[in-house]
């Protein structure tokens, strides 16, 4: 059966329950909200009151996303009839939505606000505003970007300072160049990206013998499905790599602090000022 097929058996079988739960109309101040994906909960756990929070992506259960756990709110899987059974007046989510399932849940009259791909800090704040917005938490959104914005300023790196080199290095070689969000941060903290000095526009890959002949002062990992065994992992695992982490020269980013590109940015980015700092005294990592 195919994805489309799939979802259309979904809208057939969320019909019974609507019988018994029928729409639910957006309201100024939701007071029962849904997340349906890891960049929505992120934004619902830090801009709205918990008890306002009926269910979350199934990715809180997930220690790599949410170290501390999520106790009390149950987690969902994004589904059609799922959501329904919530009687939500809200659902928070992302781009990972099928787009027939936001359309559909939208023709029942449900509330979806979409958090949309984040490429710079000023997208960051924006979804963040948007979010708020739609949460009925204008003012707690304003409070969290002047904090965001306090952050990103401490981390910057002062212009005169030298620009240690780095990369960000991930399965199969992936790497942040110019414009994306992660390249703005490296480059806020204090660093040179080698991506974008090998012509790296976007996204891209880059190989192990790019990496070396680039001599970076710190190789970045976010560890992103490090627990994982597969051949994309396996770069990761590389003996060269494993010298360089035994000289000090890498730097670990959570995959969560950047991932999303919203308040915990500021994580990722102390995190990368502060190895910065290290690099222009001759070691990374402590």
């Amino acid at each position: 059966m195919t994805k489309e097929n799939n979802i259309i058996f979904s809208l057939l079988r969320v019909v019974a329950v609507l019988i018994c739960v029928g729409p639910v109309s957006a309201q100024a101040k939701p007071a029962r909200i849904l997340s349906a994906n890891l960049c929505a909960d992120q934004l619902a756990f830090r801009l709205a009151d918990r008890d306002r929070i009926v269910s979350a992506s199934h990715l809180i259960t997930d220690p790599e996303f949410f170290p501390g756990g999520v106790e009390g709110i149950p987690p969902n899987y994004g589904e059609i009839e799922e959501i329904v059974s919530y009687e939500p007046d809200l659902v928070l989510t992302g781009n990972s939505m099928p787009a027939l399932t936001e359309r559909f849940l939208e023709e029942l009259g449900y509330a979806v606000v979409s958090v949309p791909l984040v490429m710079s800090v000023a997208e960051a704040r924006a979804v963040i505003r948007q979010a708020a917005a739609a949460l009925g938490e204008s003012p707690r959104g304003e409070d969290v970007i002047r904090e965001l914005d306090q952050r990103l300023q401490a981390a910057t790196a002062p212009p005169e300072l030298s620009r240690p080199v780095a990369v960000v290095f991930g399965p199969n070689g992936y790497t942040s160049g110019r414009g994306t969000l992660i390249h703005e941060l490296l480059t806020l903290a204090g660093w040179d990206n080698l991506a974008v000095r090998s012509g790296i526009e976007g996204w891209g890959v880059l190989d192990l013998e790019q990496v070396l002949l680039g001599a970076p002062d710190a190789v970045i990992f976010d560890q992103y499905g490090a627990d994982q065994v597969s051949q994309a992992q396996d770069i990761l695992k590389h003996p060269a790599l494993s010298r360089l982490a035994a000289q000090g020269q890498v730097l670990t980013v959570p995959v969560r602090y950047w991932l999303c590109g919203n308040m915990l940015i500021a994580e990722a980015a102390e995190i990368l000022a502060m190895g910065a700092a290290r690099a222009r005294a001759g070691k990374v990592d402590d």
